[in-house]
């Protein structure tokens, strides 16, 4: 079964050689390699030519990581088309384990986890918060089982998908289009690693970029991608409700034995998420929780963000 891995770039000259020594030291021989150069402006162009192994599309103006996936798409040989972040790395049997898979036919795309490449105490906590929703809860409930870094999908299906000329992101877009189509497989051993935000300014750019390019004109149709973010603001307006008085409203309806039960009911997750941290990254088990809020309110700031722009 032929693959085609597409890499979409843009000013990765860090970060992209790095990403190919890994697809080309990947076991899977029967592969092509095609590169999108986004309109880069920094020097990635320069060390993307030295790799002649590659099929190298270089686009002169940046046209965002939907259109660039697609231009390579366009060009791919593969019966599977696979999208690699041009920041990440994958494991050596990354792609014979996603072959694997597409040998039940009903199989229309596979995703993994995603772990970080690099270290450091806020990196473990976000990566403790993001391996929680993720991998222990999203992936497990939801239809969200691609992964932005790397997925997988079979290209009869999705070459012909609608969205690649609209959007600003992939792997949600592709979650919601896919279903319909067949099975998608979420693979807890395909793992791929990348950078993780490791800084207050990163986490909140990167979750607010996610919440401005989410597709709120879909979510309203799936309730399950509304709950979490939901959650948080259910908890922030009852906590005000409870305790704060405003002028001619009466808030003493309840006592407040049943405010405690109220207030214990909606912080449980950050009990949770303290327990989970305490398992998985013991130091981590104060700041992960208070991430997870911290991400939340940068999230909903980035779909609030989006809609008033409109």
């Amino acid at each position: 079964m032929k693959v085609s891995v597409i890499v979409p770039v843009y000013n990765g000259e860090q970060n992209i050689e790095r990403t190919l020594k890994s697809i080309f030291d990947n076991s899977y021989n029967n592969k092509e390699i095609i590169v999108v150069n986004d309109g880069s402006e920094d020097e990635t162009l320069m060390k993307l030519k030295k790799f002649r192994e590659i099929n190298l599309i270089d686009k002169k103006q940046n046209s965002g990581i939907a259109r660039a996936v697609k231009s390579g798409i366009d060009i791919a040989k593969g019966d599977i088309i696979i999208k690699v972040d041009a920041d990440s790395v994958i494991s050596r049997d990354w792609i014979s384990r996603v072959v694997k898979h597409f040998m039940d036919n009903n199989v229309v795309a596979v995703g993994g986890r995603y772990e970080p490449i690099n270290t450091g105490f806020l990196v473990d906590a976000i990566f403790t918060v993001d391996d929680f929703f993720l991998h222990f809860l999203k992936r497990k409930v939801s239809q969200g089982k691609i992964s932005g870094p790397a997925w997988a999908a079979r290209k009869k299906v999705i070459k012909n998908l609608d969205f690649w000329d609209t959007c600003k992101t992939d792997e949600i877009h592709l979650s919601f289009r896919l279903n319909k189509y067949g099975k998608i497989i979420y693979d807890p051993d395909l793992i791929v690693r990348g950078e993780f935000p490791s800084s207050l300014s990163e986490i909140w750019r990167r979750k607010f970029k996610w919440g401005e390019n989410s597709i709120l004109d879909e979510y309203y149709k799936n309730i399950r991608f509304w709950i979490r973010p939901l959650y948080f603001f259910i908890l922030v307006l009852v906590v005000f409700l409870l305790f704060v008085n405003l002028p001619g409203i009466s808030l003493n309806i309840l006592n407040l034995e049943w405010k405690l039960y109220f207030v214990s009911f909606l912080v449980f997750p950050f009990f949770i998420l303290m327990f989970y941290s305490l398992v998985k990254k013991p130091k981590t088990f104060i700041l992960s929780p208070i991430l997870a809020y911290f991400q939340e309110i940068a999230w909903i700031s980035g779909c609030m963000y989006r809609r008033l722009r409109r």
